[in-house]
């Protein structure tokens, strides 16, 4: 493309291969933005835009982005991320963007995260160029400017209709628009993405608004290049979002989990920067070689999905305990129907009354132990006889198969 004016409002390291690149550069963009009011003869140079013309600027806008270049070294690390973790000398929070930076730069072609795309730079490195740039669009608004680029207002909580710039039929914010095209797009990378929320989801404001669980995730489980996710096969965490009662939820916490074991205590960004960049390398915790965790979907006395449980070879205590109520454990897929299983935090048990019905109680006397073999149902305390009969019978046809 031509160069047509001078490059001295851009960073040098932003500005790659200006007059040969079959993509879009940063630069290409800017112009573009600087350019659009004079190309669009049936709208003002100068007057205030209306909503709908702001929102036709924005897909233009989406069009030329999606020309820059968004391709990564074959076999690179994908790093995704959320949240914060420590503190800095200068009192700021220690942002997990900065720690995916930092392990970014340590690993060079083995590791990468969006603001290292071109478009990432657009809204990171360059975001004030950027900011000055959408000014002559929409004046310094900066609501406007705000929901264009990370679908917040000016005060950067995420709009209610999280993920969209607020502008046209949910036209997405630039940050999730890039998001979304490294992480659906990307091929030929590591099967293994890294997602690192070192953060518990709880402490963090709005997550459910987030770029990660409104964009991210599903274009994550929609990418064949992505085989595992910290270490961990895709299809076992794909099995517990896709369940209706706090799967979700169960996903994310997982994730925070393993980020918040990987760098422990550490609270500086050096420290944890060290840390992630040795889990995320050969051999290291968060790949499959040396996987250390064990994820059960939890099942109740009704076969209803209530929580998963998270262990780590590396601790002794389970990272995410099962719920109370757990009857019946699946690991990756592999029911336990047909194996020992304990009422960890029993709530009910079955008895029959004095009519002789079956009922449900609360408090067991003990934990009970249920074995099913070739189909034969043995009781070890807990439940009387006749309801032990009653289960046989199939009277609770889901309790044991």
């Amino acid at each position: 493309m031509e160069v047509t004016k001078e490059l001295s409002q851009v960073n040098a390291e932003s500005i790659e291969q200006l007059t040969t690149s079959k993509y879009n550069t940063v630069k290409d963009i800017l112009d573009f933005i600087d350019g659009w009011r004079t190309d669009k003869k049936d709208i003002s140079p100068t007057g205030k835009l209306s909503d709908e013309q702001i929102a036709q600027f924005v897909k233009d806008l989406h069009g030329e982005i999606e020309k820059m270049d968004f391709t990564v070294p074959k076999g690179t690390i994908i790093l995704g991320y959320s949240g914060i973790h420590g503190i800095k000398a200068d009192g700021k929070p220690v942002c997990a963007w900065e720690i995916a930076d930092g392990v970014s730069k340590k690993l060079g072609d083995e590791a990468t995260y969006i603001s290292d795309l071109p478009a990432g730079m657009l809204i990171g490195k360059e975001r004030k160029h950027l900011v000055e740039a959408l000014e002559n669009i929409v004046g310094d608004n900066e609501d406007y400017i705000n929901q264009i680029i990370s679908g917040t207002d000016a005060d950067w909580n995420r709009l209610e209709n999280a993920g969209t710039c607020g502008f046209g039929d949910n036209l997405p914010a630039l940050d999730d628009l890039i998001s979304s095209k490294l992480m659906g797009e990307s091929k030929n990378v590591s099967s293994n993405l890294i997602v690192f929320i070192p953060q518990a989801i709880e402490e963090q404001n709005n997550f459910h608004k987030k770029v990660f669980p409104v964009t991210e995730i599903g274009q994550i489980f929609k990418n064949d290049a992505f085989q595992t996710i910290n270490g961990i096969p895709k299809e076992q965490l794909q099995s517990i979002y896709s369940e209706p009662n706090g799967g979700k939820e169960c996903v994310y916490d997982i994730l925070s989990q393993m980020g918040r074991e990987v760098v422990g205590n550490e609270m500086t960004l050096q420290g944890q920067t060290d840390l992630l960049a040795e889990a995320v390398s050969e051999n290291g915790l968060l790949t499959p070689e040396r996987s250390n965790y064990t994820i059960n979907k939890c099942y109740d006395i009704y076969n209803n999905f209530i929580g998963v449980e998270l262990r780590s070879k590396n601790q002794e205590q389970p990272l995410i305990k099962a719920p109370e109520g757990t009857i019946r454990r699946e690991s990756y897929g592999q029911s336990q129907d047909n194996m020992n299983m304990l009422f960890d935090t029993p709530k009910l048990s079955l008895y029959i009354d004095a009519s002789g019905v079956l009922r449900e109680g609360i408090e067991p006397p003990k934990p009970t132990i249920i074995r099913s073999l070739n189909g034969e149902l043995k009781m070890t305390d807990g439940f009387t006889k006749g309801a032990a009969e009653q289960i046989s019978k199939g009277a609770i046809k889901d309790f044991v198969r």
